[in-house]
């Protein structure tokens, strides 16, 4: 897993470096969008894939997930927000990404004390499918 994780990590880089030019094909709003797909995408191939080269797979699906998440939530709210609330915005977005990492983290614990990991992964799943659908519901393409 270790391995995994770094695969994950690694794979995070490139859309960090190149997300200024990706911005100017498309808005931060669609960027945001397809990071929600590229979420479901990649718990799902956790919940599914039982060999380790398929974990890596899945992990690796982070450079479309998570990575590029981090960054168009940062285009996003800069756009989305006047100049004087800039800053606010991105507290909000750093202070519910981390109580959100702190809130899955524990219900995925107890989940996995109490029912085993397969239960946990098929929360994570339907977690992101949520996650997935109020982006798309809800983010501003035009942004």
């Amino acid at each position: 897993m270790g391995i995994a994780l770094a695969v994950a990590a690694i794979s995070e880089v490139p859309t960090m470096f190149l997300f200024v030019e990706m911005v100017r094909k498309l808005k931060s709003g669609t960027w945001l969008k397809i990071s929600g797909g590229f979420f479901v995408m990649k718990i799902l191939g956790v919940f599914v894939f039982t060999s380790m080269a398929g974990i890596y797979v899945a992990h690796a699906f982070q450079m479309l997930g998570y990575a590029l998440f981090s960054v168009a939530s940062v285009y996003y709210i800069n756009c989305l927000m006047e100049e004087h609330d800039k800053v606010r915005g991105q507290v909000y977005m750093t202070m519910t990404s981390t109580m959100g990492a702190v809130i899955g983290s524990t219900i995925g614990g107890a989940i996995i004390d109490i029912f085993g990991i397969q239960a946990m992964l098929m929360v994570a799943v339907a977690s992101a499918v949520a996650g997935a659908v109020l982006v798309f519901r809800t983010a501003k393409s035009n942004i």
